[in-house]
């Protein structure tokens, strides 16, 4: 890598986008050394594009960075003082100005300084080759520039090189598919490729066709400031190696790879995709975003498909019987695990998202970090044939609208803290999972747990529909606020709440319907109410549940996306001494899209129950297990329990 010549403005914007990036780790870790002032190391000590297992509080705090914008990546004027003019033509090319000199078929420019080009090359190229300190602005007015053996338009040395795309004008540039490379040599690797740094800005249109390799490509900075662009690429989209920005425009990127990247892992504080506006439609064979540090977006409208989507994802197991605190899922047995990364968003370090607008269909993760996640805000529709979102160390979540609608595992994370947002969710297995991949899965030993996982909500309102388990945590779960509405398993091998440690309700309202057979109970605090009631049989999908106070007013009235014969409720409104009657059928009114109704006329009297204790247990002999993580008293089906090896979510996730 050239070593960088920044201005004072870029310089100062490296070390904040460190320092906010260390702060915010500080806020949303638990127990993390706090790095020296002035150190711009990876967060937390960790070596960049390595990744964090970092816990994760309940006060997270958001990362928004302003793009390094200076005079020359705005200026998209079409006119300059001095200006040189350059008619491309297979006839020859034609120069007008100093600055630039052409030779058969190849034009280089050897001085900063501002460049119109117009015209076509059916077998050429632009060189840019300038040793001085000023920028170099070439202005697109309609080039095609078409070059079988290398790149069209190749930027070996600049300060910085801008590129117009001049207003209402159509460019395009077009490779062949091999290079030819002198002895010893591996550039250029890209149909526009830049050693130095490269934005582009303007109000026309630019089509790229790489036929050999990478569509665009920069060994620093490439940065995106507006314009109509679409890229079809061998390889990779999009890529800046140091970092990547995207302020605006539309990009349309078709990618053999990854359709975004940035993937220097060597240098600290570099490796970083920064996404603030734009239209993004993403079509890639491998990631949609891939950042070997951090991805930071605070708007913008992106539309991703990753490996072919959700339909393409390896078959997954899972929705047998999980035991008390599942692990990370993993392919079908006997399939061809696929070591090819297909995830939508993915960070080496930290991926933290505040505003946008999100459609992903991905065969892998949606989203994706090896370190941790904050999410703050932003709309997000996800499809996936693994999790909707996974870190391997800490998952923030305190804002935003997401629903997902298909994927293994909704969110998942060694530690999982929900402090707002709306989240909808539908996972074949586990709807929330705090595991860290130790190999804790199966059924282990109750009541104990693994200290590193925790699930913690503190707000926000929960909406799962779950295969597996609906909440899971091979540690522990503390529920302080928000609203949690869980439409867990069918099948007695898994529970609508599970842990391996206590699960601790401190407040907030809870209503969780599922089997019975692995029902676990919270431990409610002083001052709060529970209900553990088991039917005496299975109750139908669609059938409304309520629970009425002594004045026949509603205290929850909810309505089960699918058949339940467990359910778990608590709501502010519960209070000990009181006696509350508990219905089924009749008919219900006001209902939201979670399942959650406002009015409620009666229909079959269930039972009328005194609430005598934080935690009162009603219905068959069935109900009652498992009380705060404690072992069960009722059966598990086939009387015999699993152990680790009897092919249950073992304890690793291949393919991270």
């Amino acid at each position: 890598m050239k070593k960088k010549h920044f201005p004072y403005p870029h310089t100062v914007f490296i070390f904040l986008m460190c320092a906010i990036i260390i702060f915010t780790m500080a806020g949303c870790s638990a127990g993390q050394p706090t790095p020296a002032p002035g150190d711009t190391a990876a967060p937390s000590g960790a070596t960049p594009g390595t990744g964090t297992q970092q816990g994760t509080s309940t006060t997270p705090a958001p990362v928004l960075l302003d793009i390094p914008l200076d005079g020359d990546d705005t200026n998209d004027t079409l006119e300059a003082a001095d200006m040189v003019t350059i008619a491309l033509s297979d006839g020859g090319i034609t120069v007008s100005g100093e600055g630039a000199q052409a030779s058969g078929s190849t034009v280089t420019i050897t001085s900063a300084g501002v460049y119109r080009l117009s015209g076509q090359l059916t077998d050429g190229q632009v060189r840019v080759s300038s040793p001085d300190k000023g920028c170099v602005r070439l202005i697109l007015d309609g080039v095609d520039i078409r070059c079988a053996t290398s790149a069209p338009l190749y930027i070996l040395e600049a300060d910085k090189t801008v590129i117009t795309l001049a207003e209402g004008s159509r460019n395009r540039l077009a490779d062949g598919t091999a290079y030819t490379y002198a002895d010893g040599e591996d550039e250029p690797n890209a149909c526009l490729f830049s050693k130095d740094d490269l934005t582009i800005n303007g109000a026309g249109a630019l089509e790229v066709s790489a036929n050999a390799n990478n569509g665009i490509g920069g060994k620093d900075d490439v940065t995106i400031v507006n314009g109509n662009i679409t890229v079809n690429a061998q390889n990779n989209g999009i890529k800046g190696k140091d970092n990547l920005y995207i302020a605006g425009g539309t990009l349309t990127v078709t990618s053999g790879g990854d359709a975004l990247k940035s993937d220097n892992a060597t240098d600290a504080g570099m490796g970083n995709i920064i996404i603030t506006g734009g239209t993004l439609v993403l079509n890639a064979g491998e990631d949609g975003l891939q950042a070997e540090y951090a991805v930071l977006i605070g708007g913008g409208e992106l539309t991703i498909q990753s490996g072919g989507g959700a339909a393409k994802a390896p078959q997954q197991t899972g929705q047998g019987m999980g035991g008390w605190g599942g692990g990370w899922g993993m392919q079908q047995p006997g399939s061809q695990q696929d070591t090819t990364s297909t995830k939508g968003i993915k960070a080496g370090n930290n991926l933290s998202i505040s505003g946008g607008t999100f459609t992903l269909d991905c065969a892998d993760d949606a989203l994706h970090t090896n370190g941790d996640m904050q999410i703050s805000g932003g709309t997000f529709t996800l499809g996936t044939g693994d999790d909707g979102m996974h870190a391997d160390g800490g998952l923030c979540l305190s804002g935003g609208d997401i629903t997902i609608t298909t994927c293994y595992e909704g969110l998942e994370a060694m530690q999982l803290s929900i402090s707002g947002g709306n989240l909808r969710l539908n996972a074949s297995d586990d709807g929330l999972n705090a595991a860290d991949g130790s190999g804790t899965a199966g059924f282990g030993r109750p009541g104990q747990g693994n200290s590193n996982c925790k699930l913690t909500i503190s707000g926000g309102t929960l909406a799962v529909d779950a295969g597996g388990d609906g909440l899971d945590s091979n540690g522990s779960i503390e529920m302080s606020g928000g609203t949690v509405l869980v439409n867990g398993p069918v099948n007695d091998g898994n529970g609508a709440l599970d842990c391996d440690g206590t699960f601790t309700l401190a407040g907030g309202t809870l209503v969780a319907v599922g089997s019975s057979g692995m029902a676990q109970v919270p431990n409610a605090a002083a001052g709060l109410c529970c209900l553990n009631y088991t039917f005496a049989g299975q109750q139908a999908a669609g059938t409304p549940v309520a629970l009425l106070d002594e004045d026949n007013r509603p205290l929850i009235v909810f309505v089960p996306t699918k058949a339940y014969r467990n359910i778990i409720i608590s709501t502010p409104d519960m209070a000990k001494g009181q006696t509350v009657s508990l219905y089924t059928g009749g008919s219900a009114s006001g209902q939201d899209e979670n399942g959650l109704c406002q009015g409620y006329t009666p229909g079959t009297l269930v039972e009328s129950i005194t609430l005598t204790d934080q935690v009162t247990t009603g219905g068959s002999a069935q109900g009652g297990m498992r009380p705060g993580g404690n072992m069960p008293g009722g059966n598990v089906p086939g009387g015999e329990i699993p152990g680790e090896n009897n092919g249950m979510r073992p304890g690793t996730k291949p393919g991270r």
